[in-house]
C-alpha cells in the first residue's frame, strides 16, 4: 500500500491562527528575521546599540533524546549561540558556545562600545572558556557562565562560575567600564564569594532536601577582563513559613536572582523570587515580611551598594497566598526590571496573589479570585518602586479574566516603559491591535500614570523579550518561534502584513518554505466576509478571493481563504532557491500593502493537529489504516499504517504547478522525510502530495511497529516529523494494542 487516499476536512486548507482588527495609530512591522531553522532555535534574550545593531542571545536545539524506546518524554540538549545584525537585519556575525552536555543562555547586555555579555548554564564538562577566572566545574551539577564578546565576534573571556552543588546565571548587565553585573541562583555552600561581601554564609545543606534544595541567589561583579570578582554576595535565606508536622519535610526556603541592573553611580538592582521570611531586608523598605508559605513566595528587590558590602535598601513584594496548606498558591513571579537614572525601578511579572499591592489609580486593582481554595488566573503586573525602595508610585495589574504573562519591560529612550507578554483572555485591554492574537505589546508613560498603546500580535511574534533602540523602533524576540519583529511607529489603520505562519503550526514564523501553506495576519487585507477557496475549472486554486492577491516577488499565489485581517495561501514553489521574499497584498478597495519581508528556508515542516492549537502540543490530525480519524477511542493498532498530513516539506518532484489539486502521478517530497515515533525513526511508505488536496499539502504514510511501548492499553506516541534536517514539532498519535 503505497497511499491513503486522504478525505480530511477542508479545513486543512484553513490556516488554524489568529486573526487581526486595528483600530487606532500603534505600530506598524517593518520585518521579521529568523535566528536559526523553525522549531530549532529559541530567541532567549535581544538587545540593542546606539548604532541600531541588533544581539540576540539564542538557544540552539542540537539534539533529542529518548531515556528509552518505550518513553514518550524527550530530553532536548541546547547549545548557546550569539547573533548580531545590521540594522537592516543582515548577519554581522554569529557566535557559538558548544559542549557535548546541556549548554543554555538566560541573560544578555550590550555595553556602550558594542560588546555583548552572555550568562546561563552548563553542564558541559568541555564548555570552552577562554581566559577564564574560573576554568572547570567544581561539582557534578552544572555551573554559571559569563562570557564577553567584542564588537567583531571575538571572545574577550568565558569562564565558568560556580561551588559544588549547581548553580546558573539567569541576568547579566554591562557597567560604563566594560565591567558585567551578573545574578542568578546557587545551592553550593562553597560559591566563590569576596571578602567583605555583604552575605558570605550560603544555603545550608538539609538531607530532607534532596529533591529540593535550598537555593539563594548571587550577585557578582567581574572586572572588564573577566580575570576577576570586583565582588561576589550571597543573597537568600533558608527559612520558610510552614504549620509543621510531616507536611512540612521537604519544605524550606530560598531565593533565585532572575534580573539585574546597574546604574552609572555603580549601584546594583538585583530582583528575583524568594519564599524565604528571614530574607534580607532593610528598615522602613516597602515591604518587610514575606506573605509566604511553603513553597509559594513573593518578589524581592534589592540595591546593593558599588562595592556589594551592603544593601542600600531592600525589600520583599507580593500579596498574600491564597488557600491553605498543603496546596496554597497566589505566588509572585518575577520576570524583569528597569530602572531610570533617577533610582526609580519598574518591576514586571506575574502574580494570582489576592491582595498584590496596587495603587488607587492602578488599570486593573485585584485579581480575579473568587474567594475559594482555587488560585485565580495569572495576571501580570507593573509596580514602579520609589528610589529609596520604600514605596510605590505607581502598581497595577495587567489583564483580563483568564490569564496572562509578562515577557519584559524595558526603558525606551522618551522615558517610557514598554512591557510586552501574552495573554488568553477575551477582555485584554487594548487601545488598538488584534482581537485575538495572544501576544501584546503595551507602551506606558509613567509620568502622566497611563497607557499610551496596547496591541494585540499573532502568536510567536512579541511573546519572548524586547529591546527600544535610538531609533524608535521596537525589537521582539518570538522567543521559541525564534522569531525577531521590527517595529515602527506608524498608523496601524493602513493595510499591512503583521505577521506569518504555517498554516499547520499557528505561530508566527520567519520562514517560510517552498509550497508552504501559510496564514498571512494583517490589517485590512481581504474582504469583510470570509471567503473560502474557489476553484478554476475544477482543478486549480484561485489565485484571487474577494478583490484580494497575495504576492510573493511578484507571483500570484493560490489563496485557501481570505477575510479582512487574516489570508491562508501556498508559496509559490519558485521560491525555491532564493534567500529570501517580499510578500504584499493587492486589497480590493486600499491598495497595495508595505512590502514584508521573511526567509525561504529549504525546508519548514509542520503536522497538522485536531483540534488546532497556538501552543503547538496536543495530537495529530491523522487517519488509521481502516480510515478512521486517529483518536483514543479509534486507536491506531500495532503494525498498521498510519497518515500524516502536513506541509512545510519543501520542493516536491516533479515540481507542480502553483494551486493545482494533487492526482496521479503524485509528486514527491524532494528531501528525505522521517517520522520519529518515541525518538525512534519508522518506516516511511509514501511521503508527497496528499492525493485530491492543494499541492503543497503534505501526506506521509509509516508504519505504527510493534512493540512500541511496554504498555498493553491505548496511549498516546510522541511523533516528530523531519525533511531533511529541519524538524517539526512534536505532538501525538494515539496507539492501541
Amino acid at each position: 500500500m503505497s497511499t491513503l487516499i486522504a478525505n480530511l476536512p477542508v479545513l486543512l486548507l484553513i490556516a488554524f491562527s489568529q486573526a487581526a482588527t486595528a483600530q487606532l495609530t500603534s505600530w506598524s512591522t517593518q520585518s521579521q528575521a529568523a535566528v536559526g531553522p523553525r522549531n530549532q532555535a529559541i530567541a532567549q534574550r535581544i538587545a540593542s546599540d546606539h548604532l541600531g545593531n541588533t544581539y540576540v542571545a539564542a538557544n540552539l536545539l542540537q539534539d533529542v533524546t529518548f531515556p528509552s524506546a518505550f518513553s514518550n518524554a524527550p530530553e532536548l540538549r541546547y547549545d548557546v549561540a550569539l547573533i548580531k545584525l545590521d540594522p537592516t537585519g543582515k548577519e554581522v556575525f554569529r557566535v557559538e558556545l558548544r559542549g557535548s552536555g546541556n549548554d543554555n543562555v538566560a541573560g544578555l547586555a550590550v555595553d556602550i562600545a558594542g560588546n555583548a555579555y552572555l550568562t546561563g548554564f552548563t553542564d558541559s564538562t568541555d564548555f570552552p572558556v577562554f581566559r577564564p577566572y574560573q576554568r572547570e566545574h567544581r561539582g557534578e551539577s552544572g555551573s554559571a557562565f559569563v562570557a564577553k564578546i567584542s564588537t567583531a565576534g571575538s571572545a574577550e573571556y568565558v569562564t565558568l562560575l560556580g561551588g559544588s552543588r549547581g548553580d546558573a546565571g539567569s541576568a547579566i548587565a554591562a557597567g560604563p567600564d566594560g565591567s558585567s553585573y551578573v545574578t542568578g541562583w546557587t545551592s553550593s555552600t562553597d560559591f566563590p564569594v569576596t571578602e567583605g561581601a555583604f552575605q558570605k554564609e550560603g544555603p545550608p545543606y538539609d538531607p530532607f532536601a534532596t529533591f529540593s534544595p535550598r537555593t539563594y541567589a548571587f550577585a557578582a561583579k567581574f572586572s572588564p577582563d573577566g580575570s576577576r570578582l570586583v565582588y561576589s554576595t550571597y543573597l537568600g535565606g533558608d527559612m520558610a513559613r510552614c504549620s509543621g508536622g510531616s507536611n512540612c519535610i521537604g519544605i524550606v526556603g530560598g531565593a533565585a536572582g532572575l534580573a539585574i541592573a546597574a546604574d552609572a553611580a555603580g549601584n546594583a538592582y538585583v530582583a528575583g523570587n524568594t519564599n524565604a521570611t528571614n530574607f534580607p531586608v532593610t528598615p522602613g523598605a516597602l515591604q518587610t515580611m514575606c506573605r509566604c508559605i511553603r513553597r509559594v513566595g513573593d518578589v524581592f528587590v534589592s540595591k546593593l551598594n558599588p562595592t556589594g558590602t551592603a544593601l542600600v535598601y531592600s525589600t520583599y513584594l507580593g500579596g498574600d497566598a491564597v488557600g491553605f496548606e498543603p496546596f496554597p498558591g497566589g505566588d509572585e513571579s518575577l520576570v524583569s526590571i528597569a530602572p531610570d537614572p533617577r533610582g526609580m525601578v519598574a518591576v514586571t511579572g506575574i502574580t494570582r496573589a489576592a491582595t498584590f499591592p496596587t495603587t488607587m489609580d492602578a488599570l486593573k486593582l485585584r485579581t480575579d479570585y473568587r474567594g475559594d481554595m482555587r488560585p485565580p488566573p495569572a495576571d501580570g503586573f507593573l509596580s514602579l518602586l520609589s528610589a529609596d525602595g520604600a514605596s510605590l508610585l505607581y502598581s497595577t495589574l495587567i489583564g483580563g479574566g483568564a490569564g496572562e504573562s509578562i515577557a519584559a519591560v524595558r526603558r525606551g529612550p522618551a522615558g517610557t516603559y514598554f512591557i510586552s507578554g501574552t495573554t488568553y483572555s477575551r477582555d485584554f485591554p487594548r487601545t488598538t491591535g488584534f482581537e485575538r492574537g495572544s501576544d501584546f505589546l503595551i507602551e506606558f508613560d509613567p509620568l502622566e500614570r497611563r497607557v499610551l498603546r496596547a496591541q494585540r500580535w499573532p502568536t510567536g511574534a512579541t511573546g519572548g523579550d524586547m529591546a527600544a533602540n535610538g531609533q524608535g523602533a521596537v525589537l521582539l524576540a518570538g522567543g521559541d518561534s525564534g522569531v525577531l519583529t521590527r517595529l515602527l511607529p506608524g498608523d496601524s489603520n493602513q493595510p499591512q502584513i503583521l505577521g506569518i505562519a504555517s498554516a499547520a503550526g499557528s505561530r508566527t514564523a520567519a520562514a517560510v518554505s517552498p509550497g508552504e501553506l501559510v496564514s498571512l495576519y494583517g490589517v485590512a487585507l481581504g474582504p469583510g466576509e470570509p471567503r473560502l477557496l474557489e476553484l478554476f475549472e475544477g482543478w486549480r486554486v484561485t489565485t484571487e478571493l474577494g478583490g484580494a492577491q497575495v504576492l510573493f516577488d511578484g507571483i500570484p499565489a493560490p489563496l485557501l481563504y481570505a477575510q479582512r485581517d487574516q489570508i491562508n495561501t501556498v508559496v509559490p514553489f519558485e521560491m525555491a532557491g532564493r534567500e529570501s521574499v517580499s510578500i504584499q497584498v493587492r486589497t480590493a478597495t486600499a491598495g497595495m500593502t508595505p512590502a514584508f519581508q521573511v526567509t525561504i528556508a529549504e525546508a519548514t515542516p509542520e503536522l497538522f493537529r485536531d483540534p488546532p492549537d497556538t501552543t503547538n502540543t496536543g495530537f495529530f490530525s491523522a487517519l488509521n489504516q481502516d480510515g478512521t480519524l486517529n483518536s483514543f477511542r479509534n486507536a491506531a493498532a500495532r503494525g498498521t499504517i498510519i497518515a500524516l498530513f502536513g506541509t512545510g516539506a519543501g520542493r516536491l518532484e516533479p515540481t507542480p504547478e502553483n494551486g493545482v489539486l494533487a492526482a496521479e502521478p503524485l509528486s514527491r517530497a524532494a528531501l528525505p522525510v522521517r517520522v520519529l515515533m518515541n525518538g525512534q525513526p519508522r518506516e516511511i511508505l509514501y511521503a508527497g502530495a496528499a492525493p485530491t488536496l492543494v499541492a503543497g499539502m503534505l501526506q506521509v504514510n509509516a508504519r505504527v511497529p510493534e512493540g512500541l511501548s511496554a504498555a498493553s492499553g491505548v496511549q498516546p506516541v510522541h511523533v516528530q516529523l523531519l525533511a531533511g534536517h529541519h524538524r517539526a514539532e512534536r505532538g501525538y498519535i494515539v496507539v492501541g494494542p
